[in-house]
């Protein structure tokens, strides 16, 4: 079966197809930075990572952006005569991507200096590497959709804009796009590049879709999500996310009690890690891992920890 569409305005279904082939080509050229890391030793090679992840950061923001100004002044000329130059914005400056990368790495860095077994640093190198990945996607992500919010913000002839999600988004922008067409300004609809809430990682792919007249066709997908809330959600008050959240993600459990943390107990990085246990680690845990770790450089605890985890994998039927 075809996959449907993300829209039926071919110029947003081409911006939500370029822009993901540009944070896939991120993807694809950090993949080649990953074999650089020792997770026996951090603090000397995760700066050199850093480094390379900023150049690819810069380098794709500036093509997401290109790409996203030219979106937006041809979708323009399809309901207003005359030329429009949409103002270009800049990329997120180096200084900044390195403290996000950082604030990503320390404690991870922590976590392994804390630690007394160190088969689990397999699994501190795992969270480093796809933490770091989600925040450079999310920043080429955010740069395409900052270039859209400053053309709409200087230009007079724009009626807002749309949320217009991905296939598998999260029920939080899939819940925020069934709104339809009611957003006037950026900060309306806290449109960022976030980490989905429904556990399955990865960064928010949605799309933009500038208005720029009074009529707005909901896509099927916005359709769907109109009919779920209003058929499980409205009229519930402060339930009616965590409803919506339940039918999206077909979940049959009772409802969510919310985590407590006791005052004062936030512990030190030693007694984190002391609860932290390999044998603890789902197969999906262990799975990425094995992703992490084959490329890397042959050595005594690579080859110590490809055994381990493809043994607990083996224990573990998968």
């Amino acid at each position: 079966m075809a996959t449907p569409p993300i829209s039926e305005v071919p110029e947003v279904e081409q911006q939500y197809l370029v822009q993901a082939a540009i944070v896939g080509g991120l993807t694809a050229s950090a993949d080649e930075l990953w074999p650089i890391l020792d997770p026996t030793d951090l603090a000397g090679t995760v700066p050199t990572i850093q480094r390379g992840l900023v150049a690819l950061v810069d380098r794709f923001s500036q093509a997401s952006i290109s790409t996203s100004a030219d979106y937006y002044e041809d979708l323009r000329s399809l309901h207003i005569a005359g030329r429009y130059s949409a103002p270009i914005v800049d990329a997120t400056p180096a200084g900044r991507v390195r403290a996000i990368l950082n604030a990503i790495a320390s404690p991870n860095m922590a976590r392994a200096n804390a630690l007394r077994d160190d088969l689990f640093l397999g699994q501190i190198a795992t969270d480093l590497v796809h933490g770091s990945l989600t925040a450079a996607q999310s920043l080429v992500a955010d740069a395409g959709s900052d270039q859209i919010f400053t053309a709409l913000h200087g230009d007079d002839r724009a009626q807002g804009w749309a949320r217009i999600t991905k296939p598998g988004a999260c029920y939080f922008c899939r819940m925020l796009a069934s709104r339809g067409a009611v957003y006037r300004t950026e900060h309306s609809g806290s449109f960022r590049a976030h980490t989905p809430k429904d556990g399955r990682g990865g960064y928010c792919g949605c799309t933009v879709e500038p208005l720029f007249g009074r009529y707005y066709e909901p896509t099927a997908q916005a359709r769907a999500d109109i009919d779920t809330w209003n058929r499980v959600a409205r009229g519930h008050g402060k339930d009616s996310i965590e409803l919506f959240r339940r039918e999206v993600e077909g979940r049959t459990d009772g409802p969510r009690r919310p985590r407590r943390i006791k005052a004062g107990r936030k512990g030190k990085p030693a007694e984190v890690v002391q609860s932290l246990s390999f044998d603890s680690l789902t197969a999906t845990q262990l799975q990425r891992q094995l992703e992490i770790i084959e490329p890397l450089k042959d050595s005594g605890w690579r080859t110590k920890q490809l055994d381990r985890l493809r043994s607990r994998l083996a224990e573990l039927g998968a």
